[in-house]
């Protein structure tokens, strides 16, 4: 045994999930923030999703199901408007996903593949002529679409607007430590400023405290580092004098409140920055909020930290 684990008991002690059913419902905002030079302000778009989440505890594994039941969204810049369409146009189209994860809260795969290719092509059929007029848009959406459908099961491990709330993490201990037992699996994640970049990394806890809730802060590792500064970076600095590989920034960092108890998210806030310098960034900012049944409206919480805030070119601790 460990020093860690005499530390702090047995690994099966020191992992405080204890994982419960459960059904509830979130509020989901989230933003997206492009700084495109000194002389432009910033484009944002962002979405509100409410979203109803269950979870049921089986011999094997996980069954989670997600379904959106409203979205909406907002953009101040005229070029977004057409990526803000689309966004909430995919989210009207398949609003139900039932996923099967193992027991450390990792997605393994979609239960009802076959429900959301039947729904598609009904949308298709009913409501894609309705939306755009003109053949060539209908199948240049269709194709784009119906690719991305092909390669759901692949890439949903990996997309953070799922993470915020199907988090693999049950299987974390109660001590900080980057060591493999105590971080997520690998992800990859496309730059948003880089054409052709993947970052590659796994969240590792930088933060864990159980009081009446468990609080929980993950941090991005990344692993491709080498290939990174390599194969892009060190190539895109030398055709600019005035700024250096040491401007280039990325992170994510995530901030967890949840019922230890059940594994249940009661608050979940995900900052992703990434910084080619001060004045070309793209910022996502996640934030899920446990919505009060009696009420109708987001609990309110206290994390013993301020709450990072989306600023624009800045995050502020």
């Amino acid at each position: 045994m460990s020093f860690l684990n005499n530390l702090f008991g047995s690994d099966e002690k020191s992992t405080f999930f204890q994982l419960e059913n459960f059904e509830t419902n979130y509020e989901l905002l989230v933003n997206n923030e492009f700084i495109m030079g000194k002389d432009n302000p910033p484009i944002s778009l962002s979405t509100l999703s409410n979203i109803s989440l269950s979870q049921v505890v089986c011999k094997t594994n996980i069954n989670s199901n997600i379904v959106t039941e409203s979205i909406v969204g907002n953009t101040d810049n005229h070029t977004m408007k057409a990526h803000l369409q689309q966004a909430l146009l995919l989210g009207g189209i398949s609003k139900k996903i039932n996923f099967t994860r193992d027991f450390k809260g990792k997605i393994i795969g979609i239960i009802n593949k076959q429900e959301l290719n039947n729904e598609w092509y009904l949308w298709k059929k009913n409501v894609l002529p309705e939306i755009y007029n003109t053949k060539d848009e209908q199948e240049k959406f269709s194709l784009n679409y119906e690719k991305g459908l092909g390669l759901l099961e692949n890439n949903i491990h990996h997309n953070l607007h799922h993470f915020i709330l199907l988090p693999d993490i049950y299987h974390i201990k109660n001590y900080v430590s980057s060591a493999a037992n105590n971080a997520t699996s690998e992800r990859v994640v496309q730059s948003k400023l880089i054409k052709g970049m993947i970052i590659r990394y796994k969240f590792v806890v930088t933060f864990v405290s159980i009081a009446e809730a468990a609080q929980v802060r993950l941090r991005a590792e990344v692993l491709n580092t080498a290939e990174i500064e390599n194969n892009f970076l060190k190539k895109l600095y030398k055709l600019k004098n005035e700024f250096t590989l040491e401007d280039y920034d990325f992170s994510i960092d995530v901030d967890y409140l949840m019922n230890a108890k059940t594994g249940k998210i009661i608050y979940g806030n995900l900052i992703l920055k990434e910084k080619m310098h001060e004045k070309l960034q793209y910022i996502l900012n996640i934030q899920a909020k446990e919505i009060d049944p009696k009420t109708s409206s987001s609990i309110e919480v206290d994390i013993n930290k301020p709450r990072r805030k989306f600023l624009g070119d800045s995050i502020i601790d």
